[in-house]
């Protein structure tokens, strides 16, 4: 994520690590957190979902509803 969010140039968007938080059979997760919307987060985060995640959801806003942790 830092390296392509870099590569990206996406200076609005925070990184950070946190451990297991209860769910740790789908890690790795990755949670999207927007002002004014529901955090999103995502589960068994593949280096290729990342790139999606980025492409899709970080630059155009657009959930992928099926990689999502309910």
């Amino acid at each position: 994520f830092e390296n392509a969010i870099k590569k990206e140039g996406l200076t609005d968007v925070y990184l950070s690590q946190k451990g297991c938080a209860g769910r740790c059979n789908l890690e790795p997760t990755v949670e999207v957190v927007e002002e004014g919307r529901i955090p999103v987060k995502y589960g068994k985060v593949t280096r290729e979902m990342a790139r999606q995640i980025i492409d899709q959801h970080l630059k155009k806003g657009e959930v992928i509803k099926e990689w999502t942790i309910k």
